[in-house]
């Protein structure tokens, strides 16, 4: 990971946006495929909107965010920009 923002590091429980930026992607997603099939369909849009996904916390609870994200060309290669944001409550209210 390249760069991530206090909000975004809180959200799945890391302590800052260092640790995070340490972290596995991979362990964000309750499945090990789940990142895989996301990066892969982004490459093929480019573009994905308001999807809804289910994420594990470092302590490895589950969350809900939706999130938004570009794949965009950079000096370092293709990177991911992107917003998220936490659906949790809302998803467990409607369970």
């Amino acid at each position: 990971m390249l760069e991530v923002n206090e909000a975004c590091s809180r959200f799945p429980g890391y302590a800052s946006p260092a640790e995070m930026a340490k972290a596995e992607m991979a362990a964000l997603y309750p499945n090990p495929s789940d990142r895989r099939n996301l990066v892969a369909r982004l490459r093929n849009e480019v573009m994905i909107r308001n999807l809804e996904l289910e994420l594990r916390k470092k302590d490895g609870s589950r969350i809900w965010g939706v999130v938004n994200l570009n794949l965009v060309q950079a000096p370092e290669g293709q990177v991911i920009e992107g917003t998220m944001i936490d659906i949790t409550a809302r998803r467990q209210a409607a369970a």
